[in-house]
């Protein structure tokens, strides 16, 4: 008779969730965002929000870094809580 290790499937893991997405180059409207916001950041969100709209912190997908003269720079930090669009 064989028996079955159910102590290695048990707790079950939570499905890893894919990394951010980040990204390839930054848009125009990021550009003139960073323009608009010296020395400051630039967000990327999951979905779409009015100016006067909350953003949840888990829609964050990350930001880009802007320099004094309101350039985008390399800098970019991905949001380790960013969750995805809720279907």
């Amino acid at each position: 008779m064989r028996t079955l290790d159910c102590g290695s499937m048990w707790p079950f893991k939570p499905k890893p969730q894919p990394p951010p997405r980040v990204p390839a180059k930054p848009t125009p409207e990021m550009h003139e965002e960073a323009r608009r916001n010296p020395d400051g950041w630039v967000y990327v969100f999951d979905g779409t929000f009015s100016p006067n709209e909350a953003v949840p912190p888990e829609r964050i997908i990350g930001a880009w870094k802007v320099d004094a003269a309101g350039k985008l720079t390399d800098e970019y930090k991905a949001n380790p809580n960013y969750r995805g669009s809720a279907i």
